[in-house]
C-alpha cells in the first residue's frame, strides 16, 4: 500500500491538491492511504517545513509550494509502484 500525506493549511489550494491526489489514485486503481495534515505545528515538527501545499509519498517529498495536476501526481505514484 502506498502512503500519501497531503500537507498544508486548510485552504482552497490544499483542497485542490487533495482532490487531485484522490483522482490520480482512482485513475491508477491504486491501493493507497491518504492522510491530510493541516496542523502547522505538526507540519513543522514532522516535516521541518512551512512551504505548503506539499505531497509526501511513502515519506518522500514529491511536491512543495504549488498545486500539481492529476497527471503529475500519477507520474509520482507510478515511480513507487
Amino acid at each position: 500500500m502506498i502512503k500519501i500525506e497531503v500537507v498544508g493549511t486548510e485552504s482552497e489550494e490544499q483542497q485542490d491538491m487533495l482532490r487531485n491526489v484522490h483522482h490520480a489514485i482512482h485513475e491508477l486503481k491504486l491501493d493507497a492511504e491518504v492522510d491530510e495534515i493541516t496542523d502547522v505545528n505538526e507540519i513543522a515538527d514532522k516535516f521541518g517545513m512551512v512551504v505548503t501545499p506539499a505531497i509526501f509519498v511513502n515519506g518522500r517529498l514529491k511536491c512543495q509550494g504549488h498545486i500539481i495536476d492529476v497527471e503529475k501526481i500519477k507520474e509520482c505514484l507510478k515511480e513507487v509502484r
